[in-house]
């Protein structure tokens, strides 16, 4: 699994975005992707399929998903989900979870936005909880050894 994702983090880096969306689509139906983080690359790529990306108006967005994709990748690959990072994540997570809460994402335009966001929030509260619980565990861990 590793060797699959430095592989399509290399292409992703170089710039080969065709070659990159063909092996993450390929890994889709092989069923390797299948666990929740990697839903915000199959929400990505399925937007990217259908040609919603495909007009020149959305290259703010296309440029905005290549730098979270590529992000969210390296810290995913690094294991870089350290203080810095989740302090980012979680101010992220609820400034999104308020903006989608006051409906500031209502309008039928954001739709792509909005299914976007809801899968960058569920993805992020995934991380959240798992950043969460391993802390715990450390901190327990710790605590039985002063104990001990």
């Amino acid at each position: 699994m590793d060797g699959l994702l430095d592989g399509l983090l290399n292409v992703f880096l170089d710039g080969h975005l065709d070659v990159f969306l063909d092996a993450v689509l390929d890994a889709l139906q092989y069923g390797i992707l299948d666990d929740p983080l990697y839903a915000l690359l199959d929400a990505v790529l399925d937007a990217l399929l259908d040609g919603i990306l495909d007009s020149p108006l959305d290259a703010p967005l296309n440029a905005l998903l290549d730098v979270l994709l590529n992000v969210f990748l390296n810290a995913l690959l690094d294991g870089l989900f350290d203080a810095l990072l989740y302090g980012l994540l979680n101010a992220l997570f609820y400034a999104l979870l308020i903006a989608h809460l006051d409906g500031f994402l209502d309008d039928p335009l954001d739709a792509l936005l909005k299914a976007f966001l809801d899968v960058f929030l569920d993805v992020l509260l995934d991380i959240t909880l798992n950043i969460h619980l391993s802390w715990l565990s450390g901190f327990l861990l710790d605590v039985g050894k002063r104990i001990l």
